[in-house]
């Protein structure tokens, strides 16, 4: 038995994430002091409207959602050795084509012939048009890769303004709403094909809450007496009435059920053991019988196809009644976050999970900040876009910066713990 400088798998994927992590929120608590405010009273925001609060448990789950689709993108482009930054270009060719779709089944195009299926059909036709767009959209560059040499970033880069320039165009002009021309939107999608959302519990609920509030009301009861003597229906319908606009829905258990079935696509399949095959070692990968190019062009075209369905969960379960509809800033930030929270989940499905809702918390604790910042005492006069500043450091602790927090959990396992905590080798005899 011998010692190997690996680390044990929950040191290497559960400790050094959390030291990176703690090292990003250190520095930005830095920044913070540096601008003359208090970093303590942001962690305390984030502690009790975020991390504590069910509405910020709800939206940071929302933003989560997207994310994971997004990571997942990156993660499965990086295990073909592949950089796939084309996640909002690709995303939004897929919110293209599933808006485009709808507005068909709308009679958006035909006038008065339309074809309005109920949400449980148009739903899952939906998801599969957003999916088809972005792994259209991500085939080019893939293609361009795998056959002529093109390296990937530089042309989804040069996709990503493709789309945007696209997706403006159409809604100034076929997609456009007619009802608000000034604004470029695409028209509402039907009631029936929005997602199910966490605040449409809360929504029923506060119908029958709202009426027995009445009934106290009615009966003579000053709000302080209904406190008093129903303090469980008062507590009850203050949570209903929070939580009534939560954008917390179904696509995050789609996400979800996705993660599962891509740990079982790279690891328990043949098309996986070819993707990561082509990502360890291309000349190995041929030599045992992988076709390189066209396992290149099929992970990024899986890539894009998982960055596509990132607009179900921004336009079907948009929290908002009115933003159910194609913009084009839809997007804008969350394919390059992506990027983050794949490298803070170490490209691992179920490391891409907790780095989502870590970075939906953070996206919700930007909003807390912003809204309540100014009106705490003292007051905690801090820009959201600390947000920014926190997630580009994760990104510089996890990425340029990941062998400095290794080397030194290497070098303090081996010095102080003699040796704990690394993966151990069994070594056999050598034979005459």
């Amino acid at each position: 038995m011998s010692q190997s400088r690996e680390l044990h798998p929950l040191i290497n994927y559960g400790l050094v994430p959390l030291l990176q992590l703690v090292l990003a929120f250190a520095v930005a608590g830095l920044l913070i002091v540096l601008i003359g405010q208090n970093p303590v009273q942001a962690v305390q925001l984030y502690i009790t409207d975020v991390l504590l609060s069910p509405v910020g448990i709800g939206q940071s789950i929302y933003y989560a959602t997207t994310l994971m689709f997004t990571g997942m993108a990156v993660a499965l482009a990086f295990h073909a050795g592949l950089f796939n930054i084309g996640g909002e270009g690709q995303g939004l060719v897929g919110g293209i084509a599933m808006t485009g779709i709808a507005l068909l089944m709308m009679g958006h195009f035909t006038g008065d012939i339309s074809l309005l299926l109920p949400g449980f059909l148009a739903v899952p036709i939906l998801f599969l048009f957003s999916a088809l767009g972005g792994a259209a959209w991500a085939a080019i560059p893939g293609y361009l890769q795998a056959y002529r040499g093109s390296h990937l970033v530089i042309t989804t880069i040069m996709f990503n303004a493709i789309a945007f320039s696209l997706v403006l165009f159409l809604l100034t002009g076929w997609f456009q709403n007619p009802e608000t021309p000034g604004d470029p939107k695409s028209p509402l999608f039907p009631e029936s094909w929005w997602l199910w959302k966490l605040g449409d519990f809360y929504q029923y609920q506060l119908i029958g809450l709202e009426a027995q509030y009445q009934e106290f009301k009615d009966a003579g009861l000053k709000v302080k007496d209904i406190k008093a003597q129903h303090a469980d229906f008062w507590n009850e319908r203050a949570m209903a009435r929070s939580m009534k606009n939560s954008a917390a829905n179904v696509s995050f258990l789609f996400a979800l059920l996705l993660a599962v079935g891509f740990w079982f696509f790279v690891w328990r399949t043949k098309w996986g053991y070819a993707i990561r095959a082509v990502g360890f070692n291309q000349t190995a990968a041929r030599y045992g019988g992988v076709n390189v190019p066209r396992t290149m062009v099929m992970t990024v075209c899986i890539s894009g196809a998982l960055a596509g369905l990132a607009t179900t969960n921004i336009i079907l379960g948009n929290g908002s009644d009115s933003e159910h509809v194609l913009r084009e800033t839809g997007l804008v930030g969350l394919g390059f976050v992506g990027i983050a929270v794949a490298l803070m989940g170490r490209n691992h499905p179920f490391g891409i999970i907790l780095a989502a809702l870590l970075f939906g918390s953070l996206f919700q604790w930007g909003e807390v900040i912003q809204l309540k910042g100014q009106f705490i005492r003292p007051k905690l006069d801090i820009d959201k876009e600390i947000v920014v500043a926190l997630q580009g450091l994760v990104v510089l602790f996890t990425g340029a910066l990941y062998l400095m927090v290794v080397w030194a959990v290497q070098w303090f396992a081996t010095r102080i713990l003699g040796g704990w905590g690394f993966v151990k080798e069994e070594i056999g005899e050598e034979r005459a």
